[in-house]
């Protein structure tokens, strides 16, 4: 109590000495301009200087008595003051490695280790440093801040020097940017945890880029202090990542996706998957196509490409399923038919056989066991009916020529 009280004038003295003549002229201004100012209180302003400076002496004086105690508490606090340092020096080094600055898939497990690092309760060991073993509780961030206030206080007792150990302070302004970063990235994982669940064919790529470029804009918003903290990072690249897959998915989206091409993208990802009704988002986005754009990219060019050859050979098939060869009779014996076949059908030949040629030197199709097989047995086809009606038509001809020479003559029978 007594060191309290020194305290108390020395650290009022300055102030206090410089109060009163103030005091003075104030009282002398209000005489001027006739109020009038109580008896007490300029019996009181009076004596109060003489009254203070009889308080400094005996202060100077309780000191004086006090010194021998007063110098060997202070040494005690000096050498406390010494190993409050090293905790603090611990102290960081703990909370730099226990703080969730990495990024985990998990916020509430970051929170977890906010709350029991801010203010505890924890079971955390100090970690060791160059001037401290580990072993020892770490505590909490309130309660060694609780702990400097009450040394700096001493310190101020003491008329010591106070230590500001701004490591705490860099800790706790740590913590609430830390806190804020923790606070985007619970908000996107609980945003990105309901997107997965959306089925495949009810997902709504528009809408979903539009409220990821939001989502982009909460992440720019962070203090410019956090950006080197692997959190943040994490939670950029999360971001990131899904503003990259989600015009993959929209890609992947087209019709001309096959169960081979399905296939083709469980390889290159590495991964399998069942792509049925069941199927959702959150499947897709397990296969981190972030990862493998160009192999999207071209997987879903191949559909599109192949689904181009599909249309062709159908096409092809279509128009071959509609032609006809027709039979009139001869001008000059009705009972013989003759083979007319009609432009369209030697058009049809010469545009598909040019097609199938095409075709088969496409890369899609030499990729293709089934494509080839197709094309090449349509060549065949349209190969035989080329042939076959070439030689109908010659051997046709042949016989027209002939026919007027040996009918009616004797030579006919044979």
């Amino acid at each position: 109590a007594v060191m309290g009280y020194l305290r108390d004038v020395r650290v009022r003295e300055a102030e206090t000495d410089a109060m009163f003549d103030p005091l003075r002229q104030t009282v002398s201004l209000l005489s001027k301009h006739q109020v009038a100012t109580p008896e007490e209180i300029l019996r009181q302003l009076e004596e109060a200087p003489l009254a203070w400076s009889n308080l400094k002496k005996k202060a100077i004086v309780t000191k004086e008595k006090q010194a021998k105690n007063q110098s060997r508490e202070a040494d005690k606090l000096k050498k406390e003051a010494k190993e409050f340092e090293i905790r603090v020096e611990a102290f960081y080094a703990t909370f730099r490695k226990e703080m969730p600055f990495e990024y985990l898939e998990d916020f509430n497990l970051a929170y977890d280790k906010i709350d029991s690092v801010h203010h505890g309760p924890n079971e955390i060991k100090l970690v060791e440093t160059e001037n401290y073993s580990a072993g020892g509780e770490m505590g909490s961030l309130k309660s060694i801040s609780d702990d400097l206030m009450n040394l700096n206080n001493l310190q101020e007792l003491f008329d010591l020097y106070k230590s500001d150990h701004r490591e705490i302070a860099q800790c706790a302004k740590d913590s609430v940017q830390l806190k804020r970063v923790w606070d985007v990235i619970a908000m996107v994982q609980t945003i990105y945890i309901e997107w997965r669940k959306t089925r495949w064919d009810e997902i709504d790529v528009e809408m979903l880029q539009e409220e990821n470029k939001k989502l982009q804009k909460e992440v720019k918003g962070c203090d410019k202090l956090v950006k080197n903290w692997p959190c943040f990072k994490g939670l950029e690249d999360a971001v990131k990542n899904m503003q990259t897959s989600l015009p993959l998915v929209e890609e992947l989206h087209h019709p001309a996706m096959r169960e081979r091409h399905w296939n083709q993208l469980m390889r290159a990802c590495g991964m399998t998957f069942k792509m049925d009704d069941k199927f959702t988002f959150g499947g897709m986005l397990d296969l981190e196509l972030h990862r493998f754009e160009d192999d999207v990219l071209e997987i879903v060019d191949r559909a599109q490409k192949e689904l181009t050859i599909e249309k062709q050979l159908q096409k092809l098939a279509d128009t071959w399923r509609v032609q006809n060869l027709s039979f009139p009779p001869d001008p000059d014996n009705a009972d013989l038919f003759l083979l007319a076949v009609d432009e369209t059908v030697m058009e049809a030949l010469e545009d598909n056989s040019l097609q199938l040629q095409n075709l088969q030197s496409s890369k899609y199709v030499q990729g293709n066991a089934d494509f080839l097989d197709k094309v090449q047995n349509w060549q065949k086809k349209l190969g035989s009916v080329d042939v076959v009606l070439s030689t109908w038509r010659e051997v046709q001809g042949k016989w027209q020529n002939l026919q007027s020479i040996f009918i009616g003559s004797a030579a006919h029978p044979r």
